[in-house]
């Protein structure tokens, strides 16, 4: 099983299950993929940051020459920007309607004690990414 496969399957299985219309994955599936993939960026910048310190001074002007100095604001607008760049690339390419429906016949096609593992499958490089994001974070 491919983890695009446990995504978009899991999703729509879970949906369906409680009676609701499956499709619906599609959105929880690229909402899923878009924050990922926010997240393992981040990481890169910050683990790039940590081993290369010109990098994170020279990245730390740019933002506050651009954005001055307060950094939630920042960050929730870098945030608005990319993550809606990020949704739009994702809902165009890989979670269109028609690789949703293939991944979910994929998923269907698997066993039941394999398809009972999807949510593994996804959630440990989640957390093994947002654990190094938050270590990364706190030694820079």
């Amino acid at each position: 099983m491919t983890y695009l496969e446990a995504l978009y399957g899991s999703q729509y299985d879970e949906i369906k299950r409680n009676g609701k219309d499956g499709n619906k994955g599609r959105l929880n599936g690229n909402i899923f993929l878009t924050a990922f993939l926010i997240m393992f960026l981040t990481t890169a910048i910050l683990a790039l940051c940590y081993f290369v310190p010109q990098i994170s001074n020279g990245l730390g002007r740019m933002l506050r020459n651009t954005f001055g100095n307060n950094g939630k604001a920042t960050g929730k607008l870098l945030a608005v920007i990319f993550g809606g760049l990020i949704y739009f690339i994702i809902n165009k390419t890989i979670g269109t309607q028609e690789n949703f429906t293939h991944y979910v016949d994929n998923f269907l096609a698997y066993p039941e004690d394999t398809r009972n593992k999807a949510a593994k499958m996804l959630l440990v490089p989640f957390f093994i990414v947002l654990a190094l994001m938050f270590v990364l974070a706190f030694l820079n």
